[in-house]
């Protein structure tokens, strides 16, 4: 199962439709985080559309780019999570953000570098979450 999804969206129509149906979300929804990266739980998102800075600490929903999903593919042995990831800022140089995980083992910017300001969907705040980030 893991390796059709893998497969399915290393096409690049299905890449595509998936990243034009979650830049069309314009209203605050609902979302759920299933991995160690942060706090297992809900996460409410406002969209994000605008240049504003984001600070340090905020927390984001962004799709990261077919080139980072392909090289990722290739790098990690592990299956990451599907897209959209939600990460929290670390901090921001010009239209490149640092995003991180509060987790150590996390797929994040410590391990891939920036990510275009572009590919923030929405900025999130925690809604109920258990647990914390696990450490295993």
């Amino acid at each position: 199962m893991r390796t059709m999804a893998r497969e399915l969206f290393r096409n690049p129509i299905v890449w595509s439709c998936y990243v034009l149906i979650t830049y069309a979300l314009t209203v605050p929804f609902l979302t759920r985080n299933v991995t160690n990266s942060l706090p297992l739980g809900y996460y409410w998102c406002t969209p994000h559309q605008t240049m504003d800075l984001l600070p340090a600490g905020t927390l984001v929903l962004f799709t990261p780019t077919l080139r980072l999903m392909v090289w990722l593919d290739a790098t990690v042995p592990v299956l990451h999570a599907p897209p959209p990831w939600l990460k929290q800022v670390e901090r921001q140089e010009g239209d490149e953000l640092y995003v991180v995980g509060t987790h150590p083992a996390s797929i994040d910017s410590r391990l891939f570098g920036p990510i275009p300001r572009a590919s923030v969907h929405a900025v999130c705040r925690a809604l109920w979450t258990w647990g914390g980030a696990t450490h295993e």
